[in-house]
């Protein structure tokens, strides 16, 4: 066994977890590039991850790669709510209303309900969404959105904007 001082990690087990934790978990090549003097640096690497100090730095520097990596479900809501108002450049209205969508979804709206429904009996909300932007749209409402504004009324959607 290697020299040890206070229950400490060795220099050659240092570079083993660090080449450990880079290579994808291959205590092979780790053994190998720790400089442990083995023929069988497989079977070694496996007696190096059974010490209790390396078991225990692996877990810590896990731990710390998950904790800067990591994102919970509020972080992805968080996400969805400010991509759904974003309105400045490089937004789309398409965009917007995907990201609501996928707000929606993360929150339940757009489940089917459980039960022997078949799908002609599908219930589920349906969401058509036009881009008054488009020439299609411009044919079929321009008369009802040039209408709205000779009056100088704004359309609806102006009212439902949230910020």
């Amino acid at each position: 066994m290697a020299n040890r001082k206070n229950n400490e990690l060795t220099e050659g087990e240092v570079l083993f977890i660090d080449r450990f934790l880079s290579n994808g978990y291959d205590r092979k090549e780790a053994c190998i590039a720790a400089g442990f003097k083995t023929d069988h640096p497989a079977q070694y690497g496996g007696r190096v991850l059974k010490r209790p100090q390396v078991q225990a730095a692996i877990k810590k520097e896990i731990e710390k790669k998950r904790e800067s990596f990591f994102i919970d479900e509020m972080d992805v809501k968080l996400a969805l709510w400010q991509e759904a108002n974003f309105k400045g450049k490089g937004s789309t209205q398409s965009g917007r209303i995907q990201a609501l969508v996928a707000l929606g979804k993360t929150i339940g709206m757009f489940t089917k309900e459980s039960g022997n429904k078949s799908d002609s009996d599908d219930r589920s909300i349906k969401i058509n969404i036009t881009n008054y932007g488009s020439q299609e749209a411009k044919d079929v409402t321009g008369e009802v959105i040039d209408g709205l504004k000779d009056k100088n009324v704004n359309p609806v959607i102006d009212k439902l904007e949230l910020n």
